[in-house]
């Protein structure tokens, strides 16, 4: 990963107000995996339309639909955030 979870937690808490029980995701790079699975619509990557779920027992489910961005970004790296440095009183 390129920032740990404690950066993670950081950089999104000076964003938000981060409350007991939020879920904060943070999903892998670009291209990880990319072809490693085999799905229905004969790619591995998700496609416009396709629906995602994640369950735990007991509490429900997330759904999420996909949808298509209109642009590409230029930097598929998943470095989306900026440097640590850029918000963090060194």
């Amino acid at each position: 990963m390129i920032h740990n979870i404690p950066e993670l937690i950081e950089y999104a808490s000076s964003l938000i107000t981060v409350f007991p029980g939020d879920v904060l995701q943070s999903g892998t790079s670009g291209g990880t995996g990319a072809g490693r699975v085999q799905r229905a619509t004969g790619s591995g990557f998700l496609v416009d339309g396709e629906t995602i779920e994640a369950s735990i027992e007991g509490i429900g489910t997330l759904r999420h639909t996909i949808r298509q961005e209109l642009t590409i970004p230029d930097d598929l790296s998943g470095a989306q955030l900026p440097a640590t440095s850029s918000y963090r009183d060194n």
